[in-house]
């Protein structure tokens, strides 16, 4: 059977065909956030904003990181605590309508 009669037979049995692309404002939402979240990435100190790039967007180990900036890895772990708290400060902030204080918490 051809997939026009299928879902003309969906349709005259008041089956709801659903659409395989998500809700315009899923997609703006998702995008906003996305736009959020470079933004504090991108404000991080560059120690922190670096680490944090290479640990939790390209998936690197740890060991890797470390090595990879001339550092140890207990220093790897401070400066990637910081940056994830950093981060999260400033999302909820933006969320939350308290950019201001966000930013002064650098």
């Amino acid at each position: 059977m051809s997939p026009l009669l299928q879902l003309s037979m969906l349709e005259e049995e008041g089956a709801a065909v659903k659409d395989p692309k998500p809700p315009v404002d899923s997609e703006l939402a998702l995008r906003r956030m996305k736009e959020l979240l470079e933004n504090a990435v991108n404000q991080l100190p560059p120690s922190a904003r670096e680490v944090f790039v290479l640990c939790d967007m390209e998936e690197l180990p740890g060991e890797e990181v470390a090595r990879r900036l001339g550092i140890s890895l207990a220093s790897m772990k401070s400066r990637l605590h910081r940056a994830r708290k950093l981060l999260r400060e400033r999302v909820d902030a933006a969320l939350t309508g308290n950019a201001e204080e966000a930013q002064s918490q650098s």
